[in-house]
């Protein structure tokens, strides 16, 4: 089976749980799915451009007194 086992928390859910909002850009190659909860997935476009601006946008929207966490993947290199 591949994937991580339902007992083995994920740093998503443990980041969800202490309140921080978090995020992930681009690919999303984690398996099971919901054992990944991040609070936004962000698809990108292969421009520069838009991953700053979607990565820009993600911070400014996370409250000011709110911890965060962003998995900023990039398809870039393939």
């Amino acid at each position: 089976p591949v994937g991580v086992k339902p007992e083995i928390p994920t740093l998503p859910e443990l980041l969800g749980q202490a309140g921080y909002r978090t995020g992930i850009t681009a690919k999303f190659h984690l398996s099971p799915r919901e054992k990944f909860p991040f609070t936004r997935q962000i698809p990108l476009e292969q421009r520069p451009q838009a991953y700053f601006d979607a990565v820009k946008s993600f911070i400014k929207e996370t409250g000011k007194d709110q911890p965060f966490f962003l998995m900023a993947n990039t398809t870039f290199p393939h």
